[in-house]
């Protein structure tokens, strides 16, 4: 199984969820971008994500303050177990934020479409499955044409 971002692949909800049904593709985002993205406007109005989210983050952010409280009027370690609470909240907060934009994303064909083509989605699934969908030749040397320029010694011209 190899990973594709729906920059690399064209793939429709319609044959996402065929795909998906027989068991030959999984959908993933980065937890960055899910975090990130559950913070814009791109989000569906009837999506409880972005509260979720907010309200875990505050959370974390509470537990960490109250820490530093203890800190100060108690033992001066309890910041530790502080900060450790708060990452731990932090990481599932961002994976939990992952898992809804999937959700939303599998349900909602309009919000899957709205960011395929960002290349916000991550497709793990077979080269020969990915084959219809992507024309990897044609995009690798569209690549090459845009960054031609950029990288020295690849502008195709010989060196003095």
């Amino acid at each position: 199984m190899r990973q594709y971002t729906s920059a690399e692949l064209n793939i429709p909800h319609a044959e996402f969820l065929k795909l998906r049904s027989a068991g030959k593709v999984r959908l993933g985002v980065d937890e960055g971008v899910a975090l990130k993205l559950s913070q814009t406007d791109l989000m569906p109005k009837t999506s409880s994500a972005k509260a979720a989210t907010n309200f875990w983050s505050w959370i974390a952010i509470a537990v960490f303050g109250a820490s530093i409280y203890f800190s100060f009027t108690g033992s001066w370690w309890w910041f530790i177990p502080g900060f450790i609470g708060m990452m731990v909240i932090h990481s599932a907060n961002k994976k939990g934020t992952s898992q809804n934009i999937l959700e939303i994303a599998e349900a909602d064909p309009f919000f899957y479409e709205k960011l395929r083509p960002h290349g916000v989605w991550l497709y793990q699934m077979d080269e020969a499955d990915a084959a219809p969908f992507g024309d990897f030749k044609s995009q690798a040397s569209a690549l090459v044409e845009k960054y031609a320029g950029i990288v020295p010694g690849s502008s195709g011209a010989a060196a003095p």
